[in-house]
């Protein structure tokens, strides 16, 4: 009788092992806020110009970085919320463009484009904590707003500096705001963060009548956790 019980206490505890691994990989009991940083390279991949008639291929992709925080906060079992803010520097360039007139001296071909401002992702997420204690998988996905600061056109010849450069001035045709919708996958492993994500433009940045215009983006991130 005896080795019985000891058989079926040894049996209970070994099945207790998967089933408790199991909670910790979707419901893990230490899930706490915590604060984060990043650090990304970006590579924007801008639209074509679009109307009902054409589509124009205004800008090519280009490359940039962003850095900032995240804020993670668990909400149910191992789903979260996490808001951050983001300074971002962005560069692309015009397709197929020459300024200047026929005097080869004022011209300059496909000039450069500088992007600078602020973006909020506010991300909805599930983690799967595969290593106990040490991290695991993570998906998420949710709106990210931006707001431009800066929009510079760079012309390299000086006699073009007074050309209109300025792309979110009075006679520009550029918003400011930009609403994007983001989904990812990351990983965890200690406290370091790595994750490669997409956003897909929602808003229509052109001001022109009949024009459509919008802005996708690719992110490779690295960060760390403080938790």
């Amino acid at each position: 009788m005896k080795r019985f019980l000891l058989a079926m206490s040894l049996f209970s505890a070994v099945a207790a092992i998967p089933a408790a691994a199991q909670t910790e990989i979707f419901n893990n009991p230490d899930n706490r806020p915590f604060w984060g940083i990043r650090a990304s390279a970006d590579v924007s991949f801008p639209g074509n110009y679009k109307s009902k008639l054409l589509s124009l291929k205004m800008f090519s992709p280009g490359t940039g970085f962003s850095v900032g925080a995240i804020y993670n906060l668990p909400l149910v079992a191992n789903l979260y919320f996490e808001p951050g803010l983001n300074f971002y520097f962005d560069t692309y360039r015009f397709s197929d463009l020459v300024v200047g007139n026929s005097d080869e001296s004022l011209t300059e071909s496909d000039p450069p484009v500088h992007k600078a401002g602020f973006r909020v992702p506010l991300m909805f997420g599930y983690h799967f904590d595969i290593f106990p204690n040490n991290g695991g998988i993570s998906i998420f996905t949710g709106p990210e707003a931006s707001l431009g600061v800066s929009a510079k056109v760079k012309f390299k010849n000086e006699e073009l500096r007074d050309e209109p450069g300025d792309l979110y001035g009075r006679e520009s045709d550029m918003r400011r705001f930009d609403l994007a919708w983001r989904i990812g996958a990351g990983i965890t492993v200690g406290k370091a963060w790595f994750s490669v994500a997409g956003s897909f433009g929602m808003t229509d940045l052109c001001k022109l009548e009949d024009i459509s215009f919008r802005e996708n983006r690719l992110y490779i991130t690295l960060g760390y956790n403080f938790r």
